[in-house]
């Protein structure tokens, strides 16, 4: 009986080993397909990610660019939390003047 509590105890740790992992790249992916896509045309959800891939650059260029990013996905979609949640990062990251 240990053996197959075992197992059930890997298989779990196996499934968090793996959503770890793509938590990682899904953002990275979202944001490349949205840079091959036509910009007039982007969604909430890939302004988002380009706003992402900016964020993580943690320059202060990079950083206007992504709250320009999370601002368009607030356009598309006035109710997408995540995008308020990066313009709060963004905001942070900001000097107190600018």
């Amino acid at each position: 009986m240990a053996r197959i509590d075992a197992i059930a105890g890997s298989r779990a740790e196996v499934v968090v080993h793996i959503v770890a992992a793509l938590e990682a790249h899904v953002p990275f992916n979202e944001a490349r397909i949205a840079r091959m896509s036509d910009p007039a045309g982007l969604n909430a959800w890939a302004n988002y990610h380009l706003g992402l891939g900016h964020l993580y650059r943690f320059t202060t260029a990079d950083t206007a660019l992504a709250h320009v990013c999370f601002e368009r996905a607030l356009t598309a979609d006035p109710q997408f939390a995540r995008a308020y949640a990066g313009l709060s990062f963004t905001s942070s990251l900001r000097p107190c003047c600018a």
